[in-house]
């Protein structure tokens, strides 16, 4: 699922509580996708890419960050 850090933008990656069984991949940062670590900062306008085992976490995800967001693919990949 694709989503936006709302609330949480400012905050690291390691800071947020997640449900198990739960994934960060990549956050979509003007156009080049990052590779996040505990230590990323999510921004405004990131895009977040979150897997999950089933629907039900899903839903959990969705009441911690908000509002779902659509994003265009990024060009280049950046691991820092």
């Amino acid at each position: 699922m694709e989503i936006s850090p709302g609330e949480l933008a400012g905050k690291q990656v390691s800071k947020i509580e997640l449900p198990e069984g739960t994934l960060i991949t990549s956050i979509f940062r003007e156009g080049v996708a990052i590779i996040p670590r505990g230590s990323t900062q999510l921004k405004e306008r990131d895009i977040l890419v979150i897997i999950t085992e089933n629907e039900e976490k899903e839903t959990e995800i969705k009441q911690i960050f908000g509002k779902l967001k659509t994003s265009q693919r990024p060009d280049k990949v950046n691991e820092n």
